[in-house]
């Protein structure tokens, strides 16, 4: 047996250890005490009997601010994307760290779509930010993700429409210890050392939601959508926000 067997036999984790599925998503990564839970779904969970609008109805690209520039701590960023926001009321918010811009009103779809998600989840949802990437080219860094001040109790939630991408969920200290689904479908635990540039690889397939949940999630880990080498069509990730 090679070492990388061993070591997932090791750390194999009983059903009882594992959180269970949330409102039907399915937990990937998580610490031990489950003050950061990271689950994955699909868009069939929100939408079982057929009857809500289609999400991609409501991107409108003519109204997204292209590559806006941002400033943070006296220093200038260009965000590599497209960046929208609508809300049930018109107000200006810190999207990003150093971005302020106004709303747009819900649609009736967009209404309609975030009353059903609120009635699932029992969150208080009122705003969604929308990350348009054209390409392969555009990407999220961690310093250009959304204000966590505008997460809801219930967590970050996103769903991913479009080409194929990939969300890199990193620790942000040594010491941190976690368990993770590996691409094998084993849980792995691990405590993180110094200079372990450790990254948890999460698809972001076509209509998929991913929810990042517990009150420690955004101090333990951070996140970014990296670019990527070979050339794709274009993905939207639509956040679901209070304001």
């Amino acid at each position: 047996m090679d070492q990388t067997s061993q070591r997932n036999k090791e750390n194999i984790l009983g059903d009882s250890q594992i959180p269970p599925c949330y409102k039907g998503m399915r937990p990937f990564l998580f610490t031990p005490d489950y003050q950061a839970v990271l689950y994955r779904g699909t868009w069939d969970i929100i939408d079982k009997e057929g009857t809500l609008p289609d999400p991609s109805c409501l991107i409108d690209t003519s109204s997204l601010l292209e590559d806006p520039i941002v400033y943070h701590k006296k220093k200038k960023y260009h965000v590599s994307r497209a960046i929208g926001f609508l809300s049930d009321k018109i107000c200006t918010s810190q999207i990003l760290r150093g971005l302020i811009i106004k709303s747009r009103p819900f649609s009736p779809d967009a209404e309609k779509i975030t009353e059903h998600i609120n009635q699932i989840f029992g969150s208080s949802y009122n705003g969604i930010v929308f990350d348009f990437y054209r390409n392969q080219a555009d990407f999220q860094s961690v310093g250009s993700q959304i204000n966590w001040n505008l997460f809801e109790k219930n967590g970050l939630l996103m769903l991913s429409l479009g080409a194929p991408r990939v969300i890199d969920i990193r620790v942000k200290k040594p010491g941190q210890t976690l368990y993770y689904l590996n691409e094998k479908g084993i849980w792995i635990k691990e405590t993180i050392k110094p200079n372990n540039n450790f990254v948890y690889h999460l698809p972001l397939d076509d209509y998929s939601f991913t929810l990042m949940r517990g009150t420690q999630f955004h101090q333990i880990f951070s996140y970014q959508i990296p670019k990527l080498s070979v050339e794709i069509e274009e993905h939207a990730n639509l956040t679901w926000i209070s304001v």
